[in-house]
């Protein structure tokens, strides 16, 4: 009996450093572990996401998407049952490109106007404009769920956080 008490003792020692372990690189490659503030206000087909609170905000000034060379803007947030996630690409030599997932009374709506070989398929469609202010930025979207719905409003970030580049 003593046995298993000293192995369920270790395993739980070596889980918990495991944890702080990944908290560490976590924090090391950029990423906070508490967010930014963000404040989100969307009208979404007949539902408002309407929310002040933590969230994440990520740049890469030099990304790509299937090869295309883009900048990279992404939020996403969640908080009492609902949740966002928006990424804006802006390639250096074609149209800026969306993808959105949104969840808000106890739907889901999606869209996604990445185009680029071999992906053709696409969903509803997206206009935004991005203005950096300072440490923060503000996102505004003007779109139309693969659904029908209407997807307008605006994200405020009050700070950005680099993107790393995978692998390094």
């Amino acid at each position: 009996m003593h046995s298993k008490t000293l192995t369920l003792f270790i395993g739980a020692a070596a889980l918990a450093m495991c944890v702080s372990s990944l908290r560490a690189q976590m924090r090391h490659a950029g990423q906070t572990a508490t967010g930014v503030p963000v404040e989100i206000h969307l009208q979404v087909g007949a539902a408002k996401y309407n929310a002040n609170g933590t969230g994440e905000c990520r740049v890469a000034e030099r990304g790509s998407i299937y090869g295309v060379p883009a900048s990279q803007f992404t939020v996403s947030h969640s908080a009492a049952g609902e949740s966002l996630s928006v990424t804006r690409w802006q390639p250096k030599n074609g149209a800026d490109m969306a993808t959105m997932v949104v969840s808000t009374g106890g739907k889901r709506y999606e869209v996604d106007t990445v185009k680029a070989s071999p992906k053709k398929d696409t969903k509803g469609s997206a206009q935004t404009t991005l203005q950096r202010n300072g440490s923060g930025a503000t996102l505004t979207i003007a779109a139309v769920a693969g659904g029908g719905e209407k997807m307008t409003g605006m994200i405020k970030c009050g700070g950005v956080t680099p993107i790393q580049a995978e692998g390094g």
